[in-house]
């Protein structure tokens, strides 16, 4: 889990705003909606969703998974090549 003090840091975010945050989204993922897997090689625990945010206008958005949150940065957050691969996968069958 990120610590209390990079999560404020990093994103402005309380522990207690991260937590509500969380409940919120019923502990999963905003966009699979899945808890996330991802163990942290470190500690060999589950790691925490990660604070989803807009590296263009520096906004948060939503808690994701770490395959969701490093889809879409791979991507950078580009809607036009995720719906690229989108017709990619159903023209070459899904």
């Amino acid at each position: 889990m990120e610590s209390d003090r990079n999560i404020k840091r990093r994103f402005g975010l309380t522990r207690d705003q991260y937590n509500e945050k969380l409940k919120n989204q019923n502990y999963v993922c905003a966009i699979c909606d899945q808890p996330e897997t991802a163990v942290d090689g470190r500690t060999g625990t589950i790691k925490s969703l990660a604070v989803d945010h807009c590296h263009k206008y520096k906004g948060i958005r939503k808690l994701l998974c770490g395959r969701c949150n490093t889809t879409l940065g791979k991507v950078d957050d580009s809607t036009e090549l995720l719906q690229s691969m989108i017709n990619y996968l159903k023209k070459h069958g899904e």
